[in-house]
């Protein structure tokens, strides 16, 4: 089965394209791919979602970085080689040698070290002797969607355009949102093959991974049918935390349980069976578009049977009932753009109230220690470190059900612009509904919170005290001895005798000083923490305030996207209305074409299967 451009057919699927499809075009790159000799497989997904974490678990090795916030600015492509090595190559044609070591790449891909890849690198090659890659397999780490530069998704979109597959990876909760569902129809129609996981989280609950599973279900299939790609509704689900524990403590129940090798065995199917695997999935896709056209033109055909009127009528009909949609769902969008300026105004309360609230109970336990004796030192220091991570997670707790109560009304809305829409209007859109059971992620911004500890470093550690009484003890033999010079060898001696009382004098000296230095200290200490306490309680203010609020805008986006699309749609009708008024003609094609295409279109698949 093959598709030219210039054949009748390649013009019939262009012809009945609908929007930006190009369902010839796009066959001809898909078919291009076929016999590629290397068999890339990028994996992609929403940043964050764990791409990193599930291929080192792939490869037994906690190779690839994916602790930063933005990890992953430029392609990292594993490949088999006998010998060890890590190259990265830049744009102007020059490459350079680096250890094969995690923080060594994170130079390089950590966007923390390359913002925007000033460094202008192109990508970064592994050769690794690992078992999954001896069948050819190259596996490629991309920036994730909705990365925080720009460039980021850009390389991710041109790196993939000429790639035979790739990997979707994408969370429980939340499902596909909108956003994932666009990038993912554009990433889809450009490779054969496409694998889809499903990260399961260790506390998503069953019924969450079912209602998951479901929904990604529905958007894939529905994302299949508009770029007229294959979906046998295959989701694999994935614990990429238990799977990358059981790999790098050779844990074989977690690895087990994760599910990973499920993942494993599909691609190293894919690898040996290649070029099969590739043809056979081209040929289905092929067959699906050609199943579009045809109902595309069957439609036409009905719509042939009707008048210039009933045209008309219908489209008419179909304009009131959009426009009817649209006023209520603006309705509904004022409201709950009313009801997140109200809930802004309560997080920025909350978020002064708990930052103070937490920040004093900081304060407190560090005076109990220091009321203690325990001015400074690396136990002051650790204990200083686990008090705030202690109330950073509370305050994640008390803002997560903050938001959940907040969001009810909300969610409340949300569901109204669902009513009386078309499964088939409504479906990608749904990705945006709150699921009242998910548990929002906290992980990034927890991590500006934790940083704080960094900041702490050892600044209690400056100064011991427990030399006080040695000092003491050496002041007393130091006069005595000096007292006994004086007097020659008896008199040293008796000086040595007296030396021994002071210095026993000494002792009770060193407790009262000891003491005294201890409050002196634990003052000082005070007076040290104080800024740091300072820092702190901002910083919980600006963390809970700034991510709650991004929590709403994102809300009030897709919202703003859902009204978009509607009026797009409508937008569509009315202009439909136009052409038929302006030129009088229901129909683009004549009757008699339309039944020429569709006869040409059954004999070639007659002829063809």
């Amino acid at each position: 089965m093959e598709i030219k451009e210039g054949t009748h057919l390649y013009d019939l699927l262009e012809k009945y394209s609908s929007g930006d499809e190009h369902l010839g075009k796009s066959l001809v790159t898909l078919q291009g791919k076929i016999n590629n000799s290397e068999i890339y497989v990028p994996f992609l997904g929403v940043q964050g979602a764990g791409k990193s974490t599930l291929i080192n678990s792939l490869l037994g090795e906690d190779i690839l970085p994916n602790e930063a916030d933005e990890t992953t600015c430029i392609p990292v492509e594993v490949r088999y080689g006998d010998l060890d090595s890590t190259t990265v190559y830049f744009k102007d044609g020059k490459s350079t040698e680096i250890t094969t070591d995690k923080n060594a790449i994170a130079e390089f891909v950590d966007n923390k070290y390359n913002p925007g890849n000033e460094k202008g690198i192109t990508r970064i090659v592994l050769k690794r002797n690992y078992d999954i890659l001896k069948t050819g397999l190259i596996i490629v780490d991309l920036p994730g969607v909705g990365s925080l530069t720009h460039e980021n998704e850009e390389t991710t979109v041109s790196y993939i355009q000429n790639r035979p597959a790739a990997v979707f990876l994408f969370s429980t909760t939340p499902p596909i949102l909108k956003k994932d569902a666009a990038f993912i129809k554009n990433i889809w129609r450009g490779v054969n093959n496409a694998f889809f996981v499903q990260n399961v989280w260790t506390d998503n609950s069953d019924s969450e991974v079912k209602e998951g599973m479901e929904h990604n279900k529905n958007i894939l299939t529905y994302i299949a049918g508009e770029i007229g790609a294959v979906f046998d509704g295959k989701i694999i689900p994935v614990n990429v935390y238990n799977a990358a524990y059981g790999r790098f403590h050779n844990d074989a129940a977690k690895i087990s349980e994760s599910k990973v090798k499920v993942l494993e065995a599909e691609l190293a199917n894919f690898a040996l069976h290649y070029n099969e695997e590739s043809a056979k999935t081209f040929r289905a896709r092929v067959l699906q578009a050609l199943d579009f056209v045809q109902d595309d033109i069957e439609a036409r055909l009905e719509q042939s049977t009707m008048s210039y009127e009933d045209v008309m009528d219908k489209l008419n009909e179909t304009k009131q009932e959009y426009e009817e949609k649209n006023e209520e769902i603006r309705k509904i969008a004022r409201h709950i753009d009313d009801t997140i300026y109200e809930n802004k105004k309560i997080v920025k309360d909350f978020a002064k109230d708990i930052a103070e609230k937490k920040t004093n109970l900081l304060r407190t336990e560090m005076y109990e220690l220091i009321k203690k004796g325990i001015v400074d030192g690396e136990k002051l220091d650790t204990a200083f470190a686990d008090y705030q991570r202690k109330h950073e997670e509370e305050v994640c707790d008390e803002t997560f059900e903050l938001l959940t109560d907040l969001s009810k009304t909300i969610q409340e809305d949300y569901d109204k612009l669902f009513i009386n829409l078309e499964p088939t209007e409504a479906i990608i859109d749904e990705g945006m509904v709150l699921n009242k059971k998910e548990k929002y992620k906290w992980e990034k911004w927890m991590k500006g919170i934790l940083a704080l500890g960094a900041d702490v470093g050892s600044v209690f550690a400056a100064v011991g005290i427990g030399s006080a009484a040695a000092e003491a003890i050496a002041a007393g033999a130091a006069a005595g001895a000096a007292a006994g010079t004086a007097a020659g060898p008896i008199g040293w001696a008796i000086g040595a005798a007296a030396g021994i009382s002071i210095s026993l004098l000494g002792l009770g000296v060193a407790t009262i000083a000891k003491k005294t230095v201890t409050k002196k200290r634990g003052e000082e200490t005070k007076a040290e923490l104080e800024p740091y306490l300072n820092k702190y309680q901002q910083r919980i203010e600006t963390v809970v305030k700034k991510y709650s609020d991004q929590y709403f805008d994102t809300i009030n986006s897709n919202v703003k996207q859902f009204i978009g699309s509607m009026k797009k749609t409508l937008d569509s009708i009315k202009d439909e209305i136009s052409e038929l008024r302006r030129s009088g003609q229901k129909m683009q094609y004549s009757e008699n074409e339309l039944k020429e295409d569709l006869a040409y279109i059954k004999k070639w698949r007659i002829d063809n299967e």
